[in-house]
């Protein structure tokens, strides 16, 4: 292997240690259950990124008021002092009805 190659690779690998240490997983986790576990079904599609103390929610839902269940979802949760960032798209437009079930 070149030594640019080498340099690079090293590089990469240390990002990547940067990015999972920067990341809560078992917060995301325990959020992303809950939003995937919720009886409405475009919440379901919605993720959750844990980045130090911040929780950043990110997804499109068709109503402002899926946006807000969404994080209401999450600020109901136990997750410490953690700022709730809502970054989910209310689009609206409307989603087939058996989304909901």
């Amino acid at each position: 292997m070149s030594t640019i190659a080498m340099a690079t690779a090293n590089h990469t690998m240390k990002m990547v240690q940067v990015y999972r240490e920067t990341r809560d997983l078992a917060i995301e986790e325990k959020v992303n259950g809950a939003l995937r576990a919720s009886s409405y079904g475009p919440v379901r599609g919605v993720i959750c990124e844990a980045r130090r103390n911040k929780l950043i929610l990110k997804g499109v839902v068709p109503s402002f008021f899926l946006k807000q269940i969404s994080q209401t979802i999450v600020r109901e949760l136990e997750i410490g002092d953690r700022v709730i960032e809502n970054r989910i798209k209310a689009s609206g437009t409307s989603l087939p009805e058996d989304s909901f079930d």
